[in-house]
This record gives structure tokens, sequence and C-alpha cells, in this order.
């Protein structure tokens, strides 16, 4: 019975019946749960093996995204055994589209990947540990924090900063002392790529540092884009406490460099529908009055979307 499923799986897989492939895996325990029957335990002694999961990785390039959800649901039922593959298919795959679906699929995997993907931090391919970075923040498991506290300094800037971003998202003590230190940093580009990390973070301490920045500088050339690139880091969290700090900016009234002036305005509006409409929309209602036609345009957009998405 054992050698019959295998060999039937063998020829689904083949065939590209990816249906009924999946509808025989159905008999396998959901992610997560060991086998509780006979058929259970024979028909994954028959698939999970290296000799059939290998080329299952393979699949999504020869059959093409009409089969991506069968095939992954296929891979979320066999499950650990389907780790290492993918891992492995990962580091090799050029494709920007495969790698993502590869990254999919270990995510669908849930904490039975989480092992695998730590014991790989190590590997020389900076792009592939940025890659295991973002899986193991898309996993949602604090554990990781120990891990990754060694990437922080890592040779290479964007796996530097996959890591803060990731350390950041489990609200790390150590991740978030780094993120201020950057957000102080002299340097325009660690500047701004510091600023779009701190989107993920709900630290008073980073809120009230992006706040400085806001107010900071002049409002041309480079300062301009920190302003903006703040935000829309503001606008990510949707804290409603930094809202009076953005009104005093709808509402500030200045004889120089208005068009400036008036784009960072622009900004603002548009930014207040990422925030609670009970706190922002009498603020975008406001704005829509204000005369100025750019950011009435903006206010009044942002307004639709905030009244389209109340109940």
């Amino acid at each position: 019975m054992e050698e019959s499923l295998g060999e039937l799986c063998a020829y689904y897989l083949d065939a590209g019946d990816f249906t009924a492939l999946r509808a025989v895996c159905d008999h396998l325990p959901s992610p997560g749960e060991a086998p509780s029957t006979p058929l259970q335990q024979r028909l994954l002694t028959s698939i999970a093996t290296p000799s059939f999961t290998t080329p299952l990785m393979a699949t999504p390039v020869v059959w093409g995204k009409e089969r991506y959800d069968d095939i992954r649901a296929v891979i979320t039922r066999i499950g650990f055994p389907c780790v290492a593959p993918l891992l492995d298919r990962l580091a090799e795959e050029e494709s920007m589209s495969l790698r993502r679906y590869y990254v999919a699929c270990l995510l669908s995997l849930g904490q039975a990947a989480y092992g695998e993907v730590v014991a790989r931090l190590d590997d020389g391919r900076w792009y592939y540990v940025r890659n295991l970075v973002a899986i193991l923040r898309g996993l949602n498991d604090p554990a990781a924090i120990h891990p990754l506290h060694r990437l922080l300094n890592h040779p290479h800037p964007r796996v530097r900063q996959e890591t803060l971003r990731t350390l950041v998202h489990f609200r790390d003590p150590e991740g978030e002392r780094m993120l201020l230190r950057e957000l102080r940093s002299g340097n325009r580009e660690t500047l701004l790529t510091a600023i779009q990390l701190a989107d993920r973070s709900r630290s008073p301490r980073v809120r009230e540092r992006l706040l400085g920045l806001l107010h900071k500088g002049g409002i041309t050339g480079p300062d301009f884009d920190v302003r903006c690139a703040v935000v829309r880091a503001l606008a990510e969290t949707g804290d409603p406490a930094v809202l009076p700090d953005l009104a005093r900016i709808l509402r500030s009234r200045s004889i120089l460099r208005t068009a400036s002036v008036t784009r960072l305005k622009v900004e603002i509006a548009r930014s207040l529908a990422r925030y609670p409409a009970t706190d922002a929309l009498s603020l975008a209602r406001e704005a829509a009055a204000s005369g100025v036609p750019e950011l009435e345009q903006a206010a009044r957009q942002t307004l639709r979307t905030m009244t389209g998405r109340r109940p």
C-alpha cells in the first residue's frame, strides 16, 4: 500500500495534476500535527523523502503561477520535510517572483521552518541571509531575537538593515537603541534608512526622535526629503499622538519657500488616511478648507478614503 501511494503521488507530480495530488495530501495531518492513523503514516513515509520533495520544489518553474496555490497547499500538508528543499531552492533562485513564492511557502509552514532557518543564518551569501531574516520576522517568533543579535554586526549593510527592521518589529531593546543611534546619524542615507525602519516601531522614544526630525532643519533640499520621510514613517505607525504636531505644520503660515511648505502639507494631508478616522477626520476637513488648491485636493481625497472605510 505504501509503495502504491508513493507511485500514485509521483505520477500526479510528473503529470502536473496538482488538484489530484492535493486531494491525496489532504489525508495527511493538519500542519503542526503528528500522523495519527496508519494511512497518514504510510502516506507521509512515501512522499516525505528527497526523491519526492526535491522535484516538488521545481514544479513552480515548470507549471507556472496557475498552479501556485495547489503546489503550496501540498507543501504545507507535507510540512517539515519540505523546509530544507525550499531553503535550498531559495538560495539558488534568480527570479525575484519565485523567491517571494518560496518565502511564502516557508511562512505557510510556520514553526516547522524556524529551526532550519536559524541554522542557516551563518551562510556566506548576504542576499540569502537577508531573506532568512525576513522569514524569521514573518514567522513572528520572538525567540529569533537572540540569534539575530549577532547579525547587527554583519559586514553587509542590507543584512544589518533587515536585522534591525526585524528587531524593531519584535520591540527588542537592543534594536531600539541602534535605531535611535542611526536616527541621530549625520549621514543622510543612513538617516533616511533609519527613518524607513522606524515605521515599525511603537516606541515613544523613537516617536519623539521622529518628531524632532520633523521640526528640524529647512524646508528645501535634503531637509525636505527627510521631513517627508518622517511624515510617511509616522503614518505607518498610525499613532494619533503625533497629530497635534502635524496640525501645527498644516496651520503654519510662511511667505518664504511657499511651494516647498505646500508640498510638505500635501504629504501630511495624504498621510492622514493612515490614522484612526475618529482622531484625524477633523484635521482632514480643516485641510480641505485651507484655501490652498493643492492641499485641498489632497485632503478631499483623504476624506473620501476615510469616510469610505467608516462603518
